[in-house]
């Protein structure tokens, strides 16, 4: 557990130890969020201090798992921070996927340490999956509220948006699956969006248009070979990507976490990888069915959250 002289740490993990009885704060000044904050203030290397202190918290073997796991349940706060200290590292690698993104990198551990934290709470061990399994969908899940609450609206035609998307989909399907060239790929995703080839080459010009600098000079790189990164990411497509996710996610934000994970999980919302319902199940810790139940309900949320605002459902089809 944390010394006194590891203070700093301590704050930024917002944990105490089991000695003095006191519950880790989560939203105070030597909570998660502000402690970078605090320490910034101080002129600590605090990521690179926070970094080497968790490097020491050994990973847990699905036995210690299991064993802790059943404490945690039984309120023992003690076997509570064990797990959370050795799940450290999991939110910074989980974190670093977000770089760039419109929060701070020490901001962005904080979000997921929160998560972190809410997993353990909700972790049961009986189900036979492994906590850092469980535990990625909470911190993904709170890194992603807090990007998105600091996302900038930004407006421009949702059928523009929609044709880019399925283009840029289908594109990448077929490369992953078959690997062809340009001219066959370009008829296939005509065929199966059931577009003429006119129109997929213009939405191809269009692609050429907001093509990084460095892109191939013979023309052979495609938007979908390219992962958006906001740094590097042109304006136009960069614009693209936030209507795409403000629209949706104006709706969605509305759904308590888990109906809102589930669809974004089974549909591949935010250039996630569709799962099915039992892998859904799995990661949440329930069963296929209920998956499914939660599924049908959240989209009829979606449904009405649509037409209450006048929103034409064809639109989005």
């Amino acid at each position: 557990m944390f010394t006194a002289d590891r203070e700093p740490l301590q704050a930024l993990t917002g944990t105490a130890s089991a000695a003095d009885g006191n519950a880790q704060q989560r939203s105070t000044g030597d909570g998660l969020i502000e402690a970078p904050v605090a320490m910034e203030e101080h002129g600590y290397d605090i990521l690179r201090m926070y970094l080497s202190e968790i490097s020491h918290y050994p990973l847990l073997s699905a036995e210690q798992e299991v064993d802790l796991g059943r404490s945690v349940r039984e309120g023992d706060r003690e076997a509570w921070q064990i797990m959370v200290e050795s799940n450290l590292r999991l939110v910074v690698h989980i974190a670093r996927r977000y770089r760039h993104r419109h929060l701070p990198f020490l901001d962005l551990i904080g979000e997921g340490n929160l998560g972190l934290m809410h997993a353990v709470d909700k972790f049961d061990p009986e189900r036979g999956v492994r906590f850092a399994t469980y535990a990625a969908w909470w911190i993904s899940e709170r890194i992603e509220l807090a990007i998105m609450n600091q996302a900038r609206l930004v407006r421009l035609p949702v059928h523009i948006i929609k044709a880019l998307r399925a283009y840029l989909d289908k594109t990448q399907a077929l490369r992953e699956r078959e690997g062809e060239e340009n001219t066959r790929r370009v008829a296939r995703i005509a065929e199966e969006l059931d577009k003429p080839v006119a129109t997929l080459h213009q939405l191809m010009e269009l692609e050429e248009r907001v093509l990084p600098l460095d892109h191939a000079a013979d023309g052979t790189a495609t938007l979908a070979e390219i992962i958006p990164d906001p740094v590097t990411t042109p304006p136009d497509l960069a614009l693209f990507d936030r209507e795409v996710a403000t629209r949706l996610w104006s709706w969605l934000l509305r759904m308590e976490p888990v109906p809102r994970q589930i669809l974004v999980l089974r549909f591949g919302l935010d250039n996630r990888r569709v799962l099915s319902s039992r892998e859904i199940g799995s990661m949440l810790q329930i069963s296929q069915q209920r998956v499914s139940q939660i599924q049908y309900g959240a989209l009829a949320d979606l449904r009405d959250f649509m037409v209450a605002e006048n929103f034409q459902l064809e639109d989005m089809l």
